[in-house]
């Protein structure tokens, strides 16, 4: 509405200007050619220098004329400049509106192709041959890697619960064993964010070198010749799980928990302990177990059995 209110004052100005002007042209030309002699007068004035009246106003005359072609063409200008102006301002807003029209279709195709990528990726999961399902984790730990906000956790999950049901399959050894390298020791922060719960889960003949392990859940799990080998495991739930053979060798091991876990031929060779929950029905064992395999303890473990542990919770702060 203002803009227009500029316009209609603008084109109101410039024709008001235009019509001054054509007065003063028409005054200049009657001047010249009805009220004096032309020439005899014009070369006195100009040449001699004579002071004549009636040229000194067509002079003023000529100069007002001057004044308001200079005026007309300043007014027009500037109207012809902000138009211009207008229409680069037009443009670029609709150059910007197309880029970001763009911009979501391309988001929206990108979306598409990667939920469509996840989708294949979960049916390669149930393939008969195994390279292809190994092909599949390959592709699920990739569109985690690249897109950790949106499906990193809930890839997670998936990937959990099949390493679960892969080593609880007869014979399959090979393959769980190609699985657990793949997604818990060469890819585990990609996820070290969230909690990986692997309970029931079956881990045989398995070494652990340098990793860290966060948040872990080996509820009733069965952990068979395993070594854990200068590993940092923190807040790691070993509960009612079965451990044979299983070293930690020089490791730190801090907010672990070993309520109700059965330990045979393991030890905690030169280890670093910070709190750790186990057991207290076994508290002399596992005190054996510690002072002979050297470990190092860098504040006092806590003998708690289950329902202790679930009122101190421990394992679910930095205390």
């Amino acid at each position: 509405m203002l803009k227009r209110i500029i316009d209609y004052i603008d084109s109101k100005i410039i024709y008001t200007l235009l019509f001054m002007l054509i007065v003063f042209i028409c005054m200049a030309i009657l001047y010249a050619t009805e009220w004096f002699e032309w020439e005899t007068e014009l070369v006195n004035y100009l040449i001699n220098g004579k002071d004549n009246s009636k040229y000194a106003t067509l002079t003023a005359i000529g100069a007002v004329i001057v004044g308001l072609v200079a005026i007309i063409t300043l007014i027009l200008s500037t109207k012809r400049f902000n138009q211009t102006q207008e229409q680069i301002r037009k443009t670029e807003e609709q150059h910007k509106e197309t880029l970001e029209k763009t911009q979501k279709q391309i988001t929206l195709a990108e979306e598409n192709n990667l939920n469509t990528t996840f989708k294949d990726a979960i049916i390669l999961l149930g393939n008969e041959n195994v390279s292809v399902r190994i092909g599949g984790v390959y592709t699920l730990i990739d569109i985690a890697r690249k897109n950790q906000k949106t499906h990193a956790e809930r890839i997670n999950s998936i990937l959990c619960k099949y390493i679960v049901e892969e080593t609880n399959k007869p014979n399959n050894i090979r393959q769980s064993k190609e699985l657990i390298r793949l997604i818990l020791i060469k890819n585990s922060d990609t996820f070290k964010e969230y909690t990986k719960d692997l309970s029931h889960v079956v881990i045989k003949d398995i070494d652990f070198i340098e990793v860290n392990l966060t948040n872990y859940k080996f509820f009733n799990s069965i952990l068979d010749n395993c070594k854990f080998s200068k590993d940092t495991l923190t807040k790691c739930n070993f509960f009612q799980a079965k451990l044979t053979r299983v070293r930690f060798d020089s490791s730190n091991l801090d907010k672990c928990m070993f309520d109700g876990t059965t330990l045979t031929n393991c030890n905690f060779n030169n280890s670093k302990l910070g709190i750790i929950l186990v057991d207290e029905h076994k508290k002399e064992e596992i005190e054996k177990m510690f002072e002979l395999d050297k470990a190092i303890y860098e504040s006092k473990y806590i003998f708690y059995n289950y329902e202790e542990y679930q009122k101190q919770k421990y394992l679910n702060n930095d205390k």
